[in-house]
């Protein structure tokens, strides 16, 4: 036996000091949400009718109490959680799927919880009452079963109610009335349920019993009956609806069965493809269609059918023919060709007939003299030219309305159009030999673009103002008539669009070069220079100052070099169309602006050429790489290196002379008169006089022959090598003027950039002495494109402009005109900068759209594609015949029913 240690016994030790502090998840898990909570004292004697797995704890495997949810949505009960946060601390796996859980981030159940866990069907194992999981604490158990009676009161939750009134009326006359009476969940009776409410609690993977099935039936039926097609079928659930459809057996084959009850084979299942895709049955067939399963046989399928081929779409193929310029001995081989492939087309008289009605006997062929520049002898000719033009201007465009109006391609644009107009553009211009009358309606999408030109009138000359007055006399006559006239009681308003030397000649005024060169007012072009504040009121012209101005002109002997004091109208107008109905011409003013700017831009590179090449010529070696100047501008530094060389020689003579002077007074004061040495002085100063002047006149000659035309120059040149990095490039005639697209590419904001900094780069390899002033003008006309750019964008546009975009387009306008005078005040204002400043916005402000939608862009396109049309045109020699040809096409081309399937350009 141990012996117990002498002494006294040590004193229990207690603890000291602040009580430990509780965890930090015991105040989150206390201040949830208490959840629902289960009778643990009574809850063994009941048991679930149905599934409850998402009511029981995954820790626990026992119904949840006061449950709690974590983040990834799994439940457990709050006690269970709380004993793994105990052991793992602030954050655990979750039990289920072991992502971590932070108890910041466990909650109380969501709201479906509770409800779903009340109405849970429970069974007493001893009275047999069905009560609910929330009603097992107000359950009294009587301890024995009682036999059923048709009125007694026990508990029955709601739950039983909502099964009951899903039943049938028939299979609700079979569950026991005690179960659908209660008295505030006290029982006074057991019984035990019902077949029905049973089957109703029955877990849905259990085996189907024949009373289920015999059960099913009769409802299934029973709802047939009460449809209206008796094949749709719907029972409400949850969420949605559960759709039957009623399918009859199949008792033989399709092969076998009768060709009637394959069709309704067929109905059937066009419904159920229908009600599978939400009525897109075409789309779902497609889809069908590319199962490798049905890809086998569609081939064979459609062969037995006949449908194998593939048939061009009426009045297509005419539209081929005419977009690939096919003739019609190559178009029947093309249709041999295709058949060989099983792709029918219409046949040749069918296409005959439809470019017919296109046509509608509307053209007409004459020969019109027109004069012509004698190039020989000088002065004008006249000669006898081709002409093909409408025979009635209204037949044509209200042909052409109604086939827009029947492939629904006709517009008001949003109203901006009133609902009751027409709008009808006019206009001409000469390109490619040929002179072309044409029209665009407005009232379409994009109407100023090649597929809504159309041609009335061509005639190959010049568009000289006498000629216009010839090639134009029928169309003028057609213009009023179309004026007067309605189309489906819509009136026609008539604008005008072309190039400004057009629609002056057309309007009768000498054009740009006379004193008052603008159409739509009386400005001078000393005027022009001046700023709006500064200018005196102007008068703004219409058909009748234009009438009366003519009056005054012819009154006074209509002399041609007294126009400028008749404000320059020397001629009626052609067309009485209203001033205010001209568009200005937007795409004209686009390139006839950035072309003087481009060519001022190149003179100063040319200046600043003349500038290096003087401070080269200077140097006294070569310190300049030859690649990089040229051999031109190479040979023009030599140049000035020779008269600067012969300069300085001269200037050396100046001391000699000096000398000479000296000593011919010397001996002019100590000869006498007439002596040898006084004469040899005389004729030795002469002499050097004659030789120092000789050597400037040969200095200043090689000066003069050294000039350098502009663009020829290292910096002056390098404008058209960046030009072609973005592959724009001048043209070779016109003033090397540019095109319309090649101008929205300069003035896209990069391509400004890579233009101007050209020069500074070009000039720091040539000069670096100059890169200074190289830099001052390449940043002052860098801005200068930015403005015109931004203009150019804006009023071009072809859409819709609100206040705030017009507002900010004026704003342009007077930023650009502001920055130009202060700039450049040595340079002219054009008329075509005159037309931006004072009638752009006015016109814009007036119809509400771009000068894009009535400008000429349009027209100018048609001279290309005239000219492709007129290639293609074989086996005709009349030069009338081939413009006939040419005509009947483009009206192929340009009608609704036959264009072509992608936009031509």
């Amino acid at each position: 036996m141990q012996q117990s240690k002498p002494g006294r016994k040590k004193k229990c030790q207690t603890r000291t000091g602040r009580p430990r502090a509780p965890p930090a998840y015991s105040d989150h898990f206390n201040n949830l949400r208490p959840g629902p909570t289960i009778d643990k004292g009574n809850i063994h004697q009941f048991t679930a009718l149905s599934n409850t797995a998402d009511v029981k704890c995954r820790l626990c495997n026992q119904l949840l109490d006061n449950a709690v949810e974590t983040p990834c949505m799994h439940l457990f009960c709050c006690e269970c959680l709380i004993v793994h946060f105990k052991d793992a601390g602030q954050s655990i796996p979750c039990p289920t799927c072991q992502a971590p859980v932070h108890y910041r981030n466990v909650t109380s159940p969501r709201e479906y919880f509770a409800s779903l866990y009340s109405s849970l069907a429970m069974q007493c194992t001893v009275c047999n009452i069905l009560v609910t999981l929330g009603d097992v604490k107000l359950h009294i158990c009587r301890g024995v079963p009682r036999p059923s009676l048709r009125h007694v009161d026990q508990p029955v939750s709601m739950h039983d109610h909502r099964y009951a009134s899903q039943l049938p009326n028939d299979a609700i006359s079979t569950v026991d009335q005690s179960i659908l009476t209660h008295d505030h969940g006290y029982a006074t009776t057991a019984k035990p349920p019902s077949d029905v409410v049973r089957i109703l609690h029955r877990p849905l993977t259990a085996p189907v019993t024949p009373q289920m099935e015999e059960l099913g039936t009769h409802i299934l039926k029973t709802k047939l009956a009460q449809t209206e097609d008796r094949f749709l079928v719907k029972y409400k659930t949850g969420g949605l609806p559960l759709t039957l459809v009623c399918i009859p057996q199949a008792r033989k084959s399709s092969k076998d069965a009768a060709s009637l009850s394959v069709r309704n084979r067929s109905k059937i299942l066009d419904k159920i493809r229908g009600l599978l895709s939400m009525d897109a049955k075409e789309l779902q067939q497609q889809d069908e269609l590319k199962l490798s399963s049905m890809k086998d046989e569609l081939e064979s399928i459609l062969k037995d059918l006949k449908l194998n081929s593939i048939r061009i779409p009426a009045m297509k193929l005419l539209a081929v023919k005419t977009h690939l310029g096919i003739s019609w001995t190559r178009i029947r081989e093309l249709k041999k060709w295709l058949k060989g492939y099983n792709i029918l087309t219409e046949g040749e008289n069918v296409l005959r007939r439809q470019q017919n009605e296109v046509i509608a006997d509307n053209l007409i062929t004459d020969s019109l003299p027109l004069s012509f520049r004698d190039e020989i002898d000088g002065g004008v000719v006249i000669q006898q030219a081709p002409y093909v033009g409408v025979k009635c201007l209204v037949a044509k465009i209200k042909q052409q309305l109604d086939q827009y109006q029947k492939y629904q391609e006709l517009t008001w644009h949003e109203g901006t159009i009133p609902h009751d107009e027409i709008w009808v553009k006019i206009g001409g211009d000469k390109g490619g030999g040929t002179f072309k009358q044409m029209i665009q309606i407005g009232n379409v999408k994009h109407p100023n673009s090649l597929r809504h030109t159309i041609i009335m009138s061509v005639f190959a000359g010049e568009d000289t103002r006498d000629n216009l007055k010839t090639g134009l006399q029928r169309f003028r006559l057609q213009v009023p008539e179309l004026q007067s006239s309605s189309w489906q009681g819509c009136k026609f308003r008539l604008f005008m669009f072309g190039d400004y030397e057009y629609i002056c000649r057309v309007y009768g005024i000498t054009g740009a070069n006379g004193r008052h060169c603008c159409l739509y007012c009386d400005i001078t072009k000393d005027g022009m220079r001046l700023p709006l504040a500064e200018r005196p009121a102007l008068q703004q012209r219409s058909l009748e100052t234009l009438t009366y101005d003519l009056q005054r002109f012819r009154v006074h002997g209509a002399h041609l070099t007294k126009a400028k004091e008749f404000n320059n109208v020397i001629d009626e107008p052609m067309f009485a169309i209203p001033l205010t109905q001209v568009c200005p011409p937007g795409l004209h003013i686009s390139l006839g602006l950035y072309l003087k700017h481009f060519n001022s831009f190149e003179g100063a590179c040319h200046d600043l050429d003349m500038e290096v090449a003087a401070v080269l010529a200077e140097k006294d070696h070569e310190e300049w790489d030859s690649q990089v100047l040229g051999s031109r501008y190479q040979t023009l530094i030599s140049v000035l290196k020779q008269a600067r060389c012969l300069e300085q020689q001269a200037r050396a003579l100046d001391e000699e002379l000096k000398l000479m002077e000296e000593q011919l007074t010397d001996t002019i004061l100590t000869s006498e008169e007439e002596s040898t040495d006084m004469q040899d002085y005389i004729s030795a100063t002469t002499k050097l006089v004659k030789r120092q002047k000789k050597l400037f006149e040969e200095a200043n000659a090689l000066r003069d022959q050294a000039a350098l035309k502009p663009g020829q120059g290292p910096l002056a040149g390098q404008l058209d090598i960046t030009l072609q990095e973005f592959r724009v490039k001048r043209q070779a005639f016109d003033g090397k003027s540019f095109v319309g697209n090649h101008v929205h590419k300069c003035c896209k904001k990069e391509n400004i950039k890579l233009l101007t900094d050209a020069l500074v780069i070009k000039t720091q390899q040539v000069c670096a002495s100059l890169v200074p002033a190289a830099a001052s003008i390449a940043a002052k006309y860098a801005q200068l494109f930015h403005l015109f750019g931004t203009c150019h964008r804006m009023y071009n546009s072809a859409s819709l402009l609100d206040d705030s975009a017009i507002d900010a387009l004026d704003q342009a306008i007077k930023d650009y005109m502001n920055f130009f005078r202060g700039e450049f005040p040595s340079e002219s204002i054009p008329p075509k900068m005159h037309l931006l400043e004072d009638h752009v916005m006015p016109w814009i402000r007036r119809w509400g759209f771009g000068l894009g939608f009535h400008g000429e862009q349009g027209g100018e396109s048609v001279h290309s594609h005239f000219n492709c049309l007129r290639r293609d045109v074989r086996g005709i020699s009349a030069e009338v015949d081939i413009l006939k040809s040419v005509v009947k096409s483009q009206w192929i081309m340009t009608s609704p029913a036959h264009a072509p399937p992608i936009t031509f350009k």
